[in-house]
This record gives C-alpha cells, sequence and structure tokens, in this order.
C-alpha cells in the first residue's frame, strides 16, 4: 500500500487490477490508498483499454465484479430497494463523483458551494447507505446510471 501511496502522491493515476483471491477489504485498502481504479485481472481487452483512457480522463473506474466484492453485496439490488430515492441535485452530484470529480469541481459546474456539494454527498451516501465516494462510484456505475461506463 505504500507504493500505491506514493505513486498517488506523486500525482499519477494508478489502476490496481485484483484477482478473485482478493476480498473487499483489500479493495476498500486499494481505493483508500489513492487508487483511481480496480479492475478484475480477467477483464475484456477491449474494457481494459477503456478503463485505462476513462482514469486518464478522470474519472473512478472499478469493475462490477471488484464492486460487488467491494461493497458486499449481490449484483443486483433486492427487489424492495429504492436506488432512485435521490433528489435531481443528489443524482447530479452522484454522477459528477462517479466520473471523478472533486467537490471543488462540481461547486463550480453546479454553481453551489464547496460545502453544499460536502451536505449533499453526505445526504446521498447515508441515502444509499455507503461509506464513501468509491462505494458511491460502484453503485452508481451498478445502476447504469453513467451512459458511457459499461459494468459486466
Amino acid at each position: 500500500m505504500s507504493t500505491l501511496r506514493d505513486l498517488t502522491d506523486s500525482g499519477r493515476r494508478v489502476i490496481v487490477l485484483v484477482g478473485p483471491e482478493r476480498d473487499g477489504t483489500f479493495i476498500h485498502e486499494v481505493m483508500r490508498a489513492g487508487a483511481k481504479g480496480c479492475l478484475s485481472c480477467d477483464e475484456e481487452p477491449q474494457r481494459f483499454a477503456d478503463c485505462v483512457r476513462m482514469v486518464g480522463d478522470g474519472a473512478v473506474v472499478i469493475s462490477s465484479d471488484a464492486a460487488v466484492r467491494m461493497a458486499g453485496v449481490p449484483a443486483s439490488p433486492p427487489p424492495d430497494s429504492k436506488p432512485h430515492e435521490l433528489t435531481a441535485r443528489q443524482r447530479q452530484i452522484a454522477m459528477m463523483v462517479a466520473r471523478g470529480a472533486s467537490n471543488r469541481e462540481i461547486g463550480d459546474a453546479l454553481f453551489i458551494s464547496e460545502h453544499t456539494v460536502k451536505i449533499q454527498l453526505g445526504q446521498t451516501l447515508e441515502k444509499l447507505g455507503l461509506r464513501n465516494r468509491q462505494l458511491l462510484a460502484a453503485h452508481i456505475a451498478n445502476q447504469g446510471m453513467l451512459e458511457d461506463v459499461e459494468v459486466e
């Protein structure tokens, strides 16, 4: 993890490849250490190339397999869950987070303060029962809410 932190501290965008032996705890640690992507070792070559491009463009990318292990939930939401309970503004912010935007970038784009972004993001995480931005990005991708991101 220290090498990963060193790389991200020096401004590099890091994607970590994980095999089936890695659990959600490891994936959480990788993302907390600053990785911008976490992909399964068995990703298709084109999908891998697309993910590298997206990370280069500033997005956070997590393969569906890694996201499921990270979130510790089934690949599809339970039938009684309501993933769209978010307000329109919360959905906007969540999608921008999933694309890798910082609170400041989101605030600038939506003409709201960074503090307002932080409050809305906290409420969004609470509504969805998530703990951090990485889990939110995985959730948004899993729900198919990003048009240019495919989750397999």
